[in-house]
């Protein structure tokens, strides 16, 4: 296990299994395993400042989020069947009141789940919402003097 997750952190699983000849599925559960395993030993973080996105789990529409302290850098949860406000919620329940009144800010995205979920859970937090998001609801309004630069 412990071998394995530490090819998967370097290599895709299809190409570990390939490199050790093993069924991708295997390589896949034992990375599992050793995720796990890492979460449990490390310790509990005290998050400041959060980072919440969603990522797609296969095509379509079936999305988990993933929470990420971002003065460590590390992701911190990954949960949800989905993206909805119930979903965020399990993060907070998750973290507990006492860890929710120790972060100051959440940056994500402008979907309404996120916020409304932050207001409710964390009220004492600002929000911020990412730049490539905002722009690019600005450049989506029309204006013609608002472009998207990466400075």
């Amino acid at each position: 296990m412990y071998f394995i997750g530490e090819r998967c952190r370097e290599s895709s699983v299809i190409a570990v299994a390939a490199e050790q000849g093993l069924d991708w599925k295997t390589v896949k559960d034992l990375e599992k395993q050793y995720m796990k395993e890492q979460l449990e030993v490390r310790p509990k973080l005290s998050p400041r400042v959060i980072g919440i996105d969603e990522i797609s789990i296969k095509k379509g529409h079936d999305y988990r989020i993933i929470v990420s302290d971002l003065e460590s850098g590390m992701p911190i949860w990954f949960g949800g069947k989905g993206r909805t406000e119930k979903d965020m919620n399990e993060f907070y329940k998750e973290l507990g009141p006492e860890k929710c009144s120790g972060i100051e800010i959440a940056v994500m995205d402008m979907w309404k789940a996120f916020r409304n979920s932050a207001e409710k859970n964390i009220p004492q937090a600002a929000i911020l919402f990412d730049k490539f998001h905002v722009v690019k609801h600005l450049n989506e309004s029309g204006s013609p003097s608002i472009k998207y630069t990466n400075k």
